[in-house]
Order: structure tokens, then sequence, then C-alpha cells
């Protein structure tokens, strides 16, 4: 949307909320669209001379276990079809090619832990940092060496390549085109034996930006607090463009050189941004990809 032919002037603001670096490696084109919809038709076994009229005639959960048997690790992004998006979004946050916008954007300190195996071995973090696609996995893999738990190992170098560093990048892009950009850090994880599991999970800021704690959740004061305090930053940059208010801590922008971002967690302060060198390490294969 931010990227979106016709949508400047529609809307002023964005809350990014797990990764600001969407479509990153995830570009596809109208025309492999179409091909793909071709393909579908050729597998139900559909002429192309009025296939298109007999998919419309399939029942939806046919149609779409369907596609999943045939096609179970494609990723649906955004077309580059000259209508909508003219070129990916990525190329445009690279290119600092941004509509006048303000954005507030984040991620959670464990993004990826609910996802990883509670029989996660070292084998298991050498071969994640193998896999990672956006950053050097040798070098990756001797930031996180000392972790002694091998899925907090692997999940620092999934949610550093793929939400934090991203998350990070493209706020810089925004401030230095001279936008307001404000990026925040969640580290809450719930007092209970969920949250000693799964730490400050993908999803997990969700009820406190809407003030929704589900009852099976151990909600305390502190929780209650922070849900205060996010509800209040969300809205007061909803309504004003900026985060800040009389009645909330300070949140300063996300900009050159200090690049601050806000914890919100326990505690809530102003830390530097973080995973630096994790990070650095991405920002090495963007300039390499130019």
């Amino acid at each position: 949307l931010v990227f979106a032919k016709p949508a400047p002037g529609l809307f002023h603001r964005v809350i990014l909320q797990s990764t600001a670096g969407y479509g990153i490696d995830r570009s596809t084109t109208l025309a492999a669209e179409q091909q793909r919809g071709s393909e579908i038709a050729r597998i139900m076994g559909f002429a192309d001379d009025g296939s298109l009229a007999k998919l419309r005639q399939v029942p939806a959960d046919v149609l779409l276990q369907t596609y999943e048997e045939s096609f179970p690790d494609y990723y649906h992004s955004p077309a580059v079809d000259g209508q909508l998006l003219v070129s990916s979004t990525w190329a445009q946050i690279e290119a600092g090619n941004f509509p006048d916008i303000q954005m507030l954007a984040g991620t959670n300190h464990a993004e990826w832990l609910d996802y990883i195996s509670i029989d996660a071995t070292k084998d298991d973090v050498v071969l994640t940092a193998q896999e990672l696609g956006r950053m050097d996995g040798e070098k990756a893999l001797a930031i996180v060496a000392s972790e002694p738990d091998p899925r907090r190992a692997m999940d620092r170098l999934i949610t550093a390549d793929a939400y934090v560093c991203t998350s990070q990048y493209t706020a810089a892009k925004l401030a230095a085109s001279g936008q307001g950009s404000w990026l925040y850090f969640f580290t809450r994880a719930r007092e209970d034996e969920g949250g000693a599991k799964l730490g400050a999970y993908h999803g997990a800021e969700l009820p406190y930006v809407f003030g929704t704690h589900d009852s099976y959740m151990t909600t305390n004061d502190v929780d209650r607090a922070l849900t205060e305090t996010m509800m209040g930053y969300w809205t007061q940059f909803a309504a004003t463009g900026n985060p800040n208010s009389a009645d909330l801590p300070d949140w300063p922008r996300f900009e050159a050189p200090e690049f601050r971002v806000q914890e919100l967690g326990e505690r809530i302060s102003t830390i530097a941004a973080p995973e630096p060198e994790l990070c650095k390490l991405f920002n090495e294969w963007v300039a390499e990809r130019k």
C-alpha cells in the first residue's frame, strides 16, 4: 500500500508490526501469476479456452486444496503489474522512494522462537546459519556462537535476518528522506510457562496494541500498564503522526547518528538498535546487491 501507484494522498501514516522489509526477495510479476493460474487450470483438467469460467464453478475448498497441493511452498506477494506496483517494494525502499508518510514500525525479541523445535541442536544452528538469505552465514554463526540455547541462537539468526535488520534498514531509509520514523523493540514475555518457552514471539504484541488479553493469558499489572502505554503510542501516532505526548515516556525518532529504539516490555526505555553485528552483515548484503 505504501508504494501502490494510486495510493499517494489517501493515507499519511503507516504502522508496520514485525517487519518493515516486506517484499525484500519476494517479488513476482503479473505474467508469472497469470501463468500460475493457467497451470492450476491445466492441473484440474480444464482446457485454456473457457478455463476461467470453469474454474469459477469449482467449490472454493476444492480449488484451495488443489492449489495448496500443487504449490505447497509458494508465498504470495504483490505482483509488479504496472497498475498497483510499477516496481518491487524492496526496490522502492532501496531507492528511498517513499511517499509523504510517517512510519511507526518494530519487531519482537523472539519472532521465530515459537516455530523452533524444543529438540533443536547445535547442528540445527549451523544449518540455520547456512540457509540465511541475507547475510554471510559463517560470520553470523560466529556472532551467536556464545548462545547456550540452540533455540535462542536459531531465533536470533532468523529474527535478525527477516525482521529486525530489514525494519531498521527501511526505517533508516525513510528517516534519510526527511520524514518521521519511529522504531520499537517489543520484549515482554508472559509470566507463565508459555512466556518462558516462547518469549516475545511473533504476534505477542497484538493483545497489547488492541487491549485483547485472552483469559488463558497470564496478565498482570505490568501487562496492563504496558497495554495502556502502547495503545497511547499507537493512537497518538495515528492522530498526529508522532507517538509522543505529555502522558507517555519520550520516544525519539529513529534517525542518524544515534538510531535509537523504544523498548516496550517490562520496562519502557530508549535503547540502542538491537543486533548491531548481525545487522551490519545485513547491510553488507544489501550493498553487494547494488
